[in-house]
């Protein structure tokens, strides 16, 4: 099913068709392996060498990663940069901050791979950030552990501008999955006239609903199933191979990530970007079948920030079939970020 430009930004809230059909079925609750199997041989995405030997291929032409610091926190950064101006001038572009799910870091293949397929389909510069207390990143500040039990990305936000205005750039879209969609919130909630914010991209936002914690903890073990078999079988060739590759790379911060993870807070750090960001254009994304971001709850978000900011551009997109395991069809996931952001 194809679409024109002009109808997808024709309204706010679209319906974006599959990209790829096989990730339908890594959305679906109880899918048949064997059924499973041979969808994928017959569209080619069974062929394990075929994904080994492009991955070896890629990983070669693969930015290196890089320890960066903080200047305010003297917190340090693992990134990795895409798309980079070769004389490191980067003030006069707009760079994507893809900000990473919990517990991933730039350390890990598939990780490296999800930026690697972002930053081609963007076509612009990308810089990948790891998470505080996940991997080789500094660990999270004594401030940072208490804001997020009490219910604030501030801190950590806050550390992750003082690092990209270190490099110089002045200018960002940000776009986050899962976790990485509250950073890239609070990154947007926090930026200060020294940079400024175009684009807030959030998939699969954890924190839209208004839930008790036990609502919100049957919701994530409802969603288990589907995010095992998605993790376990991917339907790109690559991100087949790369998946079973794990680094030793520690996750020394889950506890205090978790903990804000069952409580809401979405709702009112996008009011707080979309009150500081002149001119930022946000957009929604969540899986039909999403129970850790449900549909209803991005909904009405997204319909209440439109008649508080009738001057900033609020859209939606609705994946048909999906649930929060939406990322692990990245091909997908970068068709969706270069619709937005080119």
């Amino acid at each position: 099913m194809d679409f024109k430009s002009s109808e997808l930004w024709g309204s706010s809230r679209f319906v974006v068709p599959l990209h790829n059909p096989i990730s339908e079925f890594n959305a679906r609750d109880g899918v048949d392996l064997n059924e499973y199997l041979a969808y994928s041989e017959q569209l080619g995405y069974g062929k394990t060498k075929t994904g080994t030997d492009d991955w070896l291929s890629l990983k070669q032409a693969l930015p290196e990663i890089e320890t960066a610091i903080a200047p305010e926190t003297d917190q340090s950064f693992r990134i990795q940069r895409y798309n980079w101006p070769s004389d490191n001038k980067i003030s006069e572009s707009v760079v994507t901050v893809l900000n990473t799910p919990l517990g991933d870091h730039p350390d890990r293949p598939h990780v490296q791979y999800t930026a690697y397929r972002l930053a081609s389909a963007i076509n612009d510069s990308l810089i990948l950030i790891g998470t505080p207390g996940f991997g080789y990143s500094g660990d999270l500040t004594t401030k940072q552990k208490s804001d997020l039990k009490n219910n604030s990305y501030d801190s950590v936000a806050t550390s992750m501008l003082s690092l990209l205005g270190s490099l110089g750039i002045k200018s960002i879209n940000c776009i986050g999955y899962s976790l990485g969609a509250e950073i890239a919130s609070a990154i947007a909630a926090n930026a200060n006239d020294q940079i400024k914010v175009n684009n807030l991209v959030l998939v699969e936002a954890p924190r839209v609903s208004r839930s008790t914690k036990l609502e919100r903890l049957s919701r994530f073990l409802l969603e288990y199933p589907n995010l095992k078999f998605a993790w376990n079988h991917p339907a790109d060739s690559i991100l087949r191979t790369v998946s079973n590759l794990k680094s030793s790379a520690p996750n020394r911060n889950l506890t205090a990530y978790l903990s804000s993870l069952f409580l809401d807070g979405t709702e009112r750090t996008l009011f707080q970007a979309l009150d500081r960001q002149a001119g930022l254009s946000l957009t929604l994304c969540s899986g039909q079948n999403s129970k850790i971001s449900p549909l209803v709850a991005n909904t009405r978000i997204a319909s209440q920030l439109r008649l508080k900011f009738r001057d900033h551009k609020v859209r939606q997109i609705i994946l048909p079939g999906e649930t929060h395991a939406f990322a692990a069809s990245v091909q997908r996931y970068a068709f969706i970020a270069s619709l937005i952001l080119k």
